[in-house]
């Protein structure tokens, strides 16, 4: 899927269904091509869901990767539910100012690669604060109201708006007609670096261990698809081919495959039990051995 505007993603992102775990599922199924092997595949608990391939009964248990996943769950999701409530409140302040088609990308000058930073903690206590949110709306209505172009606001056009002055580095406007009401977006949740995603793996895996120790039993196979969407800094996973090996110290207990999807780069390894790629859509290949399945 496209998007227009960055922000169109929020409330994909933020998403977490039955639904959308099967619509996961399925897109998984189809880059292996397993789509007509896969039979009465059934939601469950304990693990996700369950189905028959190959005269074999599987398990599948399915998460989603951050790049800072804890036991607790991940900073960079809860940062961005916070920025994302502000941009609703934001949002419905515009119009009802009659300012329907005005849409702001934000910078910071102190932002990080690590959510867990206390740039971050900063960030989430002045979007709160309600006289950071009313400058914003101050410096639009009286200001660029009529703008009907894009605009990058620097410094020098922050200073009479301290709050503004003391946090923001740029602001850039665009006039959105005939799309209105686009939320306001914040350029450090895609615009830095993409980190190794080996010890976030290594603390997925383990907190699935865990909880597979209460999953029914009957099983041929359990299988864990630890699913990248890639929308935000926070969820992007890329595996170097070179770092392969790395994978091979991951501690699995309960699982027979661990399987790494990334919607972004469209591309699924197996990295656990021997680590190898089973699907790269860059270089048009499917391995239709499906060696996974023996």
């Amino acid at each position: 899927m496209r998007y227009k505007y960055p922000s169109e993603i929020y409330e994909h992102f933020l998403s977490s269904t039955k639904e959308d775990e099967r619509y996961v599922l399925d897109i998984f199924f189809d880059r292996l091509d397993l789509n007509n092997l896969a039979k009465d595949i059934k939601a469950s608990e304990c693990p996700d869901f369950d189905c028959h391939m190959n005269g074999k009964y599987y398990g599948i248990e399915l998460t989603n990767y951050y790049v800072d996943s804890e036991a607790n769950g991940s900073h960079g999701k809860m940062f961005i539910y916070d920025w994302f409530e502000f941009a609703k409140k934001l949002n419905k302040e515009l119009r009802l100012r009659g300012l329907n088609y005005i849409f702001g990308s934000i910078s910071w000058k102190n932002t990080s690669d690590d959510f867990k930073d206390d740039c971050f903690k900063e960030q989430v206590k002045t979007i709160k604060d309600p006289e950071f949110m009313q400058e914003l709306i101050s410096l639009v209505t009286e200001r660029y109201s009529k703008v009907k172009e894009r605009l990058s606001l620097s410094l020098d056009r922050l200073s009479d708006y301290p709050l503004l002055d003391e946090h923001l580095s740029n602001i850039n406007l665009d006039y959105t007609f005939p799309d209105k009401n686009v939320l306001w977006w914040h350029t450090s949740l895609k615009a830095n670096k993409v980190k190794n995603p080996l010890e976030a793996l290594k603390k997925i895996v383990a907190h699935k261990n865990e909880k597979s120790r209460a999953y029914r039993v009957g099983f041929d196979e359990k299988w864990l698809i630890i699913f990248s969407h890639g929308l935000f800094l926070s969820d992007l996973l890329y595996l170097h081919e070179t770092a392969l090996e790395d994978y091979m110290e991951l501690d699995v207990e309960h699982f027979d495959k661990v399987f790494v999807f990334s919607k972004r780069f469209e591309e699924i390894h197996i990295i656990y039990p021997e680590p190898v790629k089973v699907f790269s859509y860059k270089t048009r290949e499917v391995f239709l051995d499906r060696r996974f399945l023996d």
